[in-house]
């Protein structure tokens, strides 16, 4: 056998045995997150109060290269956030019913969101021809997540307004 052969098949032997003795003890992706190998989404628990939420939301018409769109802005929430410990979820949602549409985000927080804690929702893109009213009502929600399980702490109705 040609030595090249057997220099390409022993380095194709060393791969396939690391790749096999190491597969087992891959990273879980949940625990790149945190130093601490245990931590995971929603873990620990928090104390938390709405202190503030949106009554309205927009739908901002505008135009990018030459298309049309709608942009949903949604205000922040405030909330309490108090005794935290792990990693708890801090979940804010707005859907709208009327449109098929869900904006959502998901806040992991730690010690140092304590306090005043402003949830936030990224702007998102609409086409123009899901949009056929002046104003459509959703549900806005903000739950947390933890080892307690999952708590509902603010749900409400919003009018979502249609601008030109």
């Amino acid at each position: 056998m040609d030595r090249t052969h057997v220099a390409g098949a022993l380095l194709l032997a060393a791969c396939f045995g690391i790749a096999l003795a190491a597969g087992p003890y891959g990273a879980d992706i949940r625990s790149l997150a945190s130093s601490d190998e245990r931590a995971a989404y929603a873990t620990g628990g928090m104390d938390a109060t709405v202190l503030d939420a949106p009554a309205t939301a927009r739908l901002d018409r505008y135009t990018e290269n030459g298309t049309d769109r709608y942009r949903l802005v949604v205000p922040d929430a405030t909330v309490d956030v108090a005794n935290v410990s792990g990693r708890p979820v801090l979940t804010y949602k707005l859907r709208i019913d009327g449109v098929g549409h869900t904006r959502g985000t998901a806040h992991v927080l730690s010690t140092a969101q304590e306090g005043s804690f402003r949830a936030a929702l990224e702007p998102s893109t609409l086409a123009v021809e899901r949009i056929e009213n002046d104003s459509y009502a959703a549900d806005l929600t903000l739950v947390v997540r933890s080892d307690r399980g999952t708590r509902r702490i603010h749900a409400s109705n919003v009018t979502v307004r249609v601008t030109a």
